[in-house]
């Protein structure tokens, strides 16, 4: 999978080099966030459902917008260690200075192009499986790096709060999960919450 992401100082690099993804860990930690729960984040694994696809979790009342704040903070973190946006997945070069419309582009892109009506999310995956997610790797990741920067990602850690939460026994993955997450994005944006 490209990575949405390259380092600043590997941006004047010769073409030929490979262009490690941000931050230099496993698979493209942040790219993955973007991509797979803008999710983005792996907020879209904790609820409505057990073993629910991708689509189904953005189209589910308040979701979507809990996603892309995730992808948003992701954004936020990448570009505070140093990253520069690159075009991925067929968008065209980046024309926008607003990162987060370019999150948006690559959120629905995916829900588009790539996420079929049973694409089920990495960390759904592995919980399935009984295996542990990354969700420390891939939603911590923003929490720790934007830490570093004197700032605050409220909505990955959150994220990262339940998953652990759901990997210890101490929560099921069930649609009340979506009502916290929700109301946690109406506290960040200060959006009123729906009657």
């Amino acid at each position: 999978m490209p990575c949405a992401f390259r380092r600043a100082a590997e941006a004047t690099t010769s073409s030929t080099s490979k262009h490690r993804c941000v931050p230099p860990t496993s698979e493209f930690r942040l790219g993955r966030a973007l991509l797979s729960s803008p999710e983005y984040s792996n907020s879209s694994t904790l609820t409505p459902r057990p073993h629910l696809p991708l689509n189904d979790a953005a189209r589910y009342p308040g979701m979507l917008e809990v996603m892309r704040l995730a992808g948003y903070e992701a954004m936020q973190a990448a570009l505070a260690d140093g990253a520069e946006i690159i075009p991925i997945i067929g968008l065209p070069p980046i024309t926008t200075n607003n990162p987060e419309r370019y999150v948006d582009q690559i959120f629905d892109e995916v829900l588009k192009t790539f996420s079929r009506p049973d694409t089920l999310v990495t960390s759904l995956q592995d919980w399935k499986k009984g295996r542990r997610a990354e969700v420390q790797e891939v939603n911590g990741w923003v929490v720790d790096m934007l830490k570093r920067h004197g700032r605050e990602a409220p909505m990955n850690e959150l994220v990262v709060k339940m998953g652990f939460e759901i990997e210890s026994g101490q929560r099921q993955a069930h649609v009340n999960n979506a009502a916290e997450l929700i109301k946690m994005y109406h506290s960040i944006t200060g959006d009123s919450q729906p009657a």
